[in-house]
């Protein structure tokens, strides 16, 4: 049996997870997961270990699970600044002026913030931060990790949307 005959057959399987999960919104990516995850079961299958379906079905709906779950931690792992005015041009003093207002007004720690500080206005990555401040990466990483915490519970507490 061709893969083609085998996608055409699964196809609905594919679609009726995607249906389930209500994932509607980017479902041609969703589809390519599942036509993947059917492609990979395909190639491992071994009619002696049993029937196709059951292989097929928990290769689909763990890729896309999977997938779900890559999403939600990068969802979960970034803070995205959606007004313009946060973000300054190089000559906009006011915004510059808006920007630290923002930032000494958030309940960070003295570290925490020279992490936020450093990050935003300078786009510094955690390597660039350790040897600025003579500290490990792990203790940027530290500063960070604890900086994020404290701004998602301070979005959630005020219903912002990161």
């Amino acid at each position: 049996m061709q893969f083609d005959d085998v996608l055409e057959q699964f196809m609905p399987m594919i679609k009726g997870c995607i249906s389930r999960w209500r994932l509607y919104g980017e479902l041609e990516e969703f589809e390519q997961i599942g036509r993947i995850a059917l492609h990979e079961a395909w190639e491992k299958y071994n009619p002696e270990n049993g029937p196709f379906a059951p292989l097929a079905k928990s290769y689909v709906y763990g890729r896309i699970q999977q997938e779900l779950t890559r999403q939600n931690r990068r969802r979960e792992r970034s803070v995205m600044l959606e007004n313009d005015h946060l973000l300054p041009d190089q000559e906009d003093t006011a915004g510059l002026i808006c920007l630290l207002s923002f930032l000494q007004s958030l309940p960070l720690s003295g570290r925490e913030m020279d992490w936020l500080r450093l990050y935003v206005m300078e786009g510094s990555g955690p390597s660039e931060i350790a040897e600025r401040m003579g500290v490990s990466v792990h203790t940027v990483k530290g500063w960070r990790k604890q900086a994020l915490q404290k701004l998602r519970s301070l979005a959630r507490e005020q219903k912002l949307e990161w």
